[in-house]
């Protein structure tokens, strides 16, 4: 650990091609025989995010490589994890190194397989969604497109579970939800009311399960992704249907307050629909 520490805090003192012998050195070092020399992975983790962010870094195929694989090998390295994946998505300046794209494909694979471990769901689909992702090459954009339809289905079924919890009544919190004009699949997508798009950051920061933090990740989701369902690359605009199919869905949950089903049953009934 101390010598890759050391290697690795070289490479920015270095010329490009020597700085990346070094960072190829080290995690083909890391890497044999499964990770045999690797005794803590929150560390190595941590250091493969350290690698992707340094200087003149062209070994973005591997390291993304290796993240996906630790995560799918090591569960207990899993929060480490997550918690260096998003200190990728959240960096604007990864975007202009297109060694990094794989880099990018695999921290926001990460981010939606493991999203239960995930501190700020909000943020995670804030970074998903950033305006900068349209640098990305189809392939990634579908990868994190995906990511966001998993988040943004795990905060519906915990919002969810809480109301059937809590008792809440169903009535009014999904009339709330279809305050916005209902979506079509067929045409672009509809922005909320003024008020719904300017909730409050605190709100939405404080509890991520909220009506309001459900309410800004879908009013966001439709104005990113919306325009997607009509990409001519058929991987996007396959993914983008169907994270506009799931929030048209949770739209048309609303209709469920039009049947004549006992107000207990209701909980129950939008888990069936979900």
């Amino acid at each position: 650990m101390d010598i890759a520490g050391m290697l690795i805090g070289h490479v920015a003192k270095s010329d490009p091609e020597f700085a990346n012998d070094i960072l190829g050195a080290v995690l083909a070092a890391c890497g044999h025989n499964v990770y045999e020399m690797v005794v803590d992975f929150n560390w190595y983790v941590s250091l493969l995010a350290d690698m992707a962010r340094t200087l003149h870094c062209a070994q973005g195929d591997e390291i993304g490589r290796q993240l996906v694989d630790v995560g799918l090998r090591v569960q207990d390295a899993r929060p480490e994890l997550v918690r260096s994946a998003r200190t990728l998505l959240i960096d604007p300046t990864l975007h202009g190194n297109h060694f990094l794209f794989p880099v990018l494909s695999a921290a926001a694979w990460v981010s939606g397989e493991y999203v239960d471990l995930t501190k700020d769901p909000v943020e995670l689909v804030e970074a998903l969604l950033q305006p900068r992702t349209g640098l990305l090459p189809i392939s990634v954009r579908a990868v994190y497109i995906h990511a966001v339809f998993k988040v943004i289905t795990w905060c519906f079924c915990v919002y969810v579970g809480r109301l059937g919890d809590s008792g809440m009544a169903m009535d009014v919190t999904f009339d709330r939800l279809a305050a916005d004009q209902t979506i079509s699949l067929d045409s672009n997508v509809a922005l909320g009311s003024v008020g719904e798009q300017d909730i409050g950051a605190s709100t939405v920061r404080k509890d991520p399960f909220s009506h309001e933090s459900i309410l800004y990740m879908i009013n966001l989701i439709q104005t990113t992704v919306g325009p997607l369902i009509n990409c001519n690359e058929v991987e996007v605009q396959d993914r983008a249907h169907n994270l506009i199919g799931f929030v048209h869905l949770v739209r048309e949950i609303q209709e469920l307050n039009k049947t004549k089903v006992a107000d207990g049953d209701k909980p129950s009934k939008v888990r069936r629909a979900c």
